[in-house]
């Protein structure tokens, strides 16, 4: 949350790239209040294409609490 409030003060865009997931589920986590505008974008090598999957907010809060894989 800390972060999320640093770049909301300073105007500011933030983009992380992980593999792990408490990393993916404290980010749906730290939006349980709302009003974070951020995505998760999963992107997948289907033959010579990279083919991106993007999770809203809400999707992805649905998918930590229900434990769906998005990584």
């Amino acid at each position: 949350r800390m972060v999320f409030a640093t770049v909301e003060r300073s105007k500011t865009q933030l983009v992380a790239t992980t593999h792990s997931w408490d990393c993916v589920k404290a980010f749906a986590e730290a939006n349980q209040g709302g009003g974070i505008d951020g995505y998760l974008v999963r992107i997948d090598q289907i033959d010579d294409r990279l083919e991106p999957t993007t999770y809203t907010m809400p999707d992805l809060a649905n998918a930590a609490a229900q434990g769906i894989e998005v990584r």
